[in-house]
């Protein structure tokens, strides 16, 4: 579609508007994802301790949570 100056910068205004948004909800979502991924942390870690044997972490899986998520949205 072939827009003016004044058509395209609203557009463009609009979508830089958009993305701005997008932006700071998967923040806030990464953020509240993390505070739960924190506390099962430690109830894992506080766990361990009680029994005496080391804790080990899920390497890699963090990422694999995130993505897998209820409600994801990617």
């Amino acid at each position: 579609m072939v827009l003016g100056a004044v058509d395209h910068g609203w557009v463009s205004a609009k979508q830089a508007w958009y993305m701005r948004e997008l932006d700071v909800k998967l923040k806030q979502e990464w953020d509240e994802f993390m505070v739960a991924e924190e506390k099962r942390f430690d109830g894992q870690i506080q766990g361990a301790k009680k029994n005496g044997k080391p804790w080990e972490a899920e390497d890699g899986k963090i990422e694999e949570r995130w993505e897998n998520r209820k409600g994801a949205t990617a």
